[in-house]
């Protein structure tokens, strides 16, 4: 401004010696005169800037160069002047320790020079300030006055331009938050290096928008155009990282309000469980296949002050918040969940532990909340969900895998039936309710017509994508093993042998080869499901034994036995080897391989029990089934393990065997709370020191005692009557079998016989037969002996049992067992 307001007056005072030239009253003054006197006067105020803005602008206006020579080399010594004694004044201010009187003199020296230098006043000023106390400064007090100066002249300017980029870098985060808010759902699931790659655009971009203040001031038209791209940019790129970010806190409270983190912990457990666990389970999942939760981080949400759940929210690093709160006691057992992403609520629920009614099964609540909270997850992303994908309903989805857990067929069942019901798109729950209905069935029309569901359903998924992959391949794998029951089923291994013995065969085929295309079919597309590179490395390792085996057995694979005992595979010998095609040879030679795994996983082991167990000829062919028999010594140590082979069509007759109860038998249960009718009350009847049956009927006998119980246990009176009979029964076992005790009450109950009352309803002969057929069910080696079969008789008659009438429930059961003893 000074510079304009100079050459302004310059410019002026050249118009008006213009005039005065012009004018016959200014004719004893020359202009040039005038012009010199001007700038003189300008010199000696001090001001040789303005002196020589005059003489410049004198000389364009005249054309004479050489006009005022005195006067433009006065002023050009004395801004050399001024300039030199600035320089001096810069140079020593900005030392650490400044000599502040030096920079006084030479400030004071440019102003002498040249009055109209701004830089030099400033400098006057900071040395004055400075040199206000008269006391010599020591090191300290110079280092006090350089870091006092270094503030002033340094971090306070960077400060201010560091809070406005700062508060850009804010705007941007906004921006970002905005464009979150209105990003298409479901949002695609974006790979690592597009991650990384927004991850690093948007680092660089907010570095960029904090140091943007140093050169905005500045910048020309273009440079603002390409900071505002980049401004943009990096909006864009932070609300793809916040809208496709994976990433949950779980918070849960009491119904006082009390923070509760063993209850978050439980659902942050069941939530890693449901979607962030590898693929598990041979036939049915044993979870939901999702895995898409485990790179996600999942915590337990903790108390945290209010700012810094702001900055969270701002910056989207946990989008996705569950709060659980648990009911009021007097409501039930229930729990309330809120779902929120990016701070607004997409989902909330009321979670029930018994959906179904007082009479239905009772389910874990918070396996039922993890359940939810995966299908509200689920509907954020349009990948990484595909298993779940097709489900609508989180009830649905919720009771599909609690059923999982209860133990009880009927009930499993039910679940399965109203979670189909409720959402007949969720594919778990028809896989499971058609496996808990015809898995085991012994109708030939029915295993075929589960074949050709599970087939279609198999063919349907291999078009869904990677993550539906280990689900078509259980489905392939359940298909292939019922095929091949339902061919043992059609032709029985008795039937087979005469067959091939009429034949004089020396090996017996497991059935016809051209009655076993559908289960060869099913073993090479489950093959080659298995060998697929992007299916889970842990998941195909442990399936692979499996449809090695079942592979075996789909071509007929003979067998031989080596000196070890250890059957050894021919694959070189098939009822139908010219007919292989180059593809089927492929999947025997990786069945082959993958058979070497056999002994690693106890559902290959099951497997290949049933497949030598098909190839031994009755009556010879003894290392085969001892090589069964040691591949069952697992199996019937797991629960419910000695039903499974009992059921099986092939190891049916082997576990109904004395070799078979020999080499396995089965401890007998001693526990009277372990049996139907008192395992409702286990839990007090054992606080209460009545879990024997001599204890009980004693207490169910005396009227008072039984009224105290009633009440204790919140049944009928009538019901409390029935538990001392049922006592009353078991404790009425003779002597003899008092070790089998409640295996023999068992097998009475399931006859239906409910006391010692009953028992003159029904044959003796078929109540011991079924008491035998439990107990060869449960592998147990008891009253086989014929005194033993006397006593059991006896004691039978002695309550009046003379009926000829057979339990119609057990019929079937008992003329099996006859046949299979036979």
């Amino acid at each position: 401004m000074p510079s304009v307001l100079r050459g302004g007056a310059a410019l002026a005072t050249v118009g008006v010696l213009a005039l005065a030239g012009s004018s016959p009253v200014a004719a004893s003054t020359t202009p040039t005169d005038a012009l010199c006197e001007a700038a003189r006067t300008q010199l000696l105020d001090d001001r040789p800037q303005r002196a020589l803005d005059l003489v410049v602008a004198a000389r364009r206006a005249t054309g004479q160069p050489q006009l005022c020579y005195d006067e433009g080399a006065d002023a050009g010594l004395a801004m050399r002047i001024a300039s030199n004694a600035l320089a001096r004044a810069s140079l020593e201010a900005d030392e650490h320790l400044a000599d502040w009187e030096f920079v006084r003199r030479n400030a004071e020296a440019a102003l002498a020079a040249d009055a109209d230098t701004e830089e030099a006043q400033a400098l006057l000023e900071r040395a004055a300030r400075h040199l206000d106390d008269d006391t010599p400064l020591d090191d300290a007090g110079r280092e006090e006055s350089g870091w006092a100066e270094f503030r002033d002249d340094t971090l306070e300017p960077l400060g201010r331009l560091l809070l406005s980029g700062l508060a850009i870098a804010a705007v941007l985060l906004l921006l970002a938050r905005l464009l979150v808010l209105l990003w298409p759902a479901p949002v695609p699931r974006t790979s690592r290096a597009a991650r990384v790659a927004a991850g690093s655009l948007a680092a660089v971009g907010l570095a960029t928008s904090v140091a943007s203040p140093l050169w905005l001031a500045t910048a020309s038209t273009t440079g603002l155009v390409v900071t505002g791209s980049v401004f943009l940019l990096t909006a864009g790129c932070v609300a793809l990282l916040a809208a496709t970010r994976l990433r949950l806190a779980v918070e849960a409270s009491r119904a006082d309000g009390v923070p509760d983190e063993a209850a978050a912990a439980a659902v942050v457990a069941a939530l890693r469980e449901l979607g962030a666990e590898p693929p598990r389970g041979t036939e049915l999942p044993g979870g939901t296949d999702v895995r898409a939760l485990a790179a996600a981080g999942i915590t337990v949400g903790t108390a945290r002050p209010r700012w810094l759940a702001s900055l969270r929210t701002l910056l989207g690093l946990t989008p996705w918040q569950v709060t659980v709160h648990a009911h009021d006691p007097e409501e039930g057992d229930g729990l309330r969940v809120v779902v929120t992403r990016h701070g607004r609520a997409v989902g909330a629920t009321v979670v029930s532990p018994a959906p179904l009614g007082p009479t239905g099964p009772t389910l874990d609540a918070r396996t039922l909340a993890a359940a939810f909270v995966l299908h509200v997850v689920s509907r954020g992303y349009s990948s990484g969900f595909e298993p779940v994908a097709p489900v609508t309903d989180w009830l649905s989805l919720g009771w599909t895998v609690a059923a999982a857990d209860l133990d009880d067929p009927a009930a499993r069942r039910s679940l399965l039936g109203a979670a189909v019901d409720r959402d007949p798109g969720n594919l778990l729950a028809q896989v499971a309710l058609r496996h808990e209905r015809d898995r085991h069935t012994t109708d030939l029309r029915r295993l075929e017509g589960y074949v050709h569901w599970l087939g279609e359903r198999a063919r349907a998924l291999g078009r869904g994508g990677r993550s539906l992959e280990p689900l078509r391949a259980r489905l392939l794998l359940t298909a292939t093993a019922v095929e091949l029951d339902r061919q043992v089923l059609l032709h029985p291994p008795a039937k087979r042998a005469r067959g091939a013995a009429s034949e004089g065969d020396a090996r017996t085929a497991p059935a016809p080869g051209g009655e076993r295309e559908v289960a060869q079919r099913l073993a090479v597309e489950l093959v080659r499901a298995l060998n697929e590179r992007d299916l889970d490395h842990g998941f195909a390792a442990r399936l692979r034994p499996v449809a090695a085996v079942l592979t075996l057995a789909a071509f007929g694979a003979a067998a031989r036995t080596a000196p070890s005992a250890q059957p050894l595979l021919d694959l070189d010998v098939f009822p139908d080897h010219l007919g292989l095609d180059r593809l089927q040879q492929r999947v025997l030679e990786l069945a082959r391989r993958w058979h070497a795994g056999v002994d690693r996983d106890p559902d290959a082991r099951f497997v290949e029990a049933c497949r030598l167990v098909e190839l031994a000829r009755p009556g010879s062919d003894r290392r085969l089934v001892t090589r069964a028999l040691e591949l069952l010594a697992d199996e019937v140590q797991r629960p419910g393990g000695r039903e499974r082979i009992t059921r099986d069509p092939v190891l049916g007759p082997l576990a109904a065997s004395g070799r078979f109860r020999k080499r396995h038998p089965a401890a007998p249960r001693s526990e009277m709370v372990e049996l139907a009718p008192f395992s409702r009350h286990a839990e007090e009847l054992l606080r209460l020191g009545l879990d024997t049956p001599s204890a009980l009927w004693e207490a169910t006998e005396d009227p008072a005692t039984a009224a105290a119980l009633a009440d204790h246990l919140r049944v009928l009176p009538s019901t409390v009557r029935q538990l001392g009979e049922a006592a009353a029964l078991a404790a009425d076992v003779p002597e003899h079998l008092v070790a089998h005790r409640y295996e023999v009450f068992d097998a009475l109950w399931e006859c239906g016989v409910r006391s010692t009352d009953d028992l003159r309803a029904l044959s003796p002969t078929v109540l011991a037969e079924a008491v035998k057929d439990a107990g060869h069910r449960r592998g147990l080696w008891y009253a086989t002996e014929p005194d033993e079969d006397r006593l059991l008789l006896d004691w039978f008659v002695s309550h009046g049992a003379t009926s000829l009438r057979v339990p119609a429930q057990r019929s079937g059961e008992a003329d099996r067992s006859r046949s299979n003893r036979r």
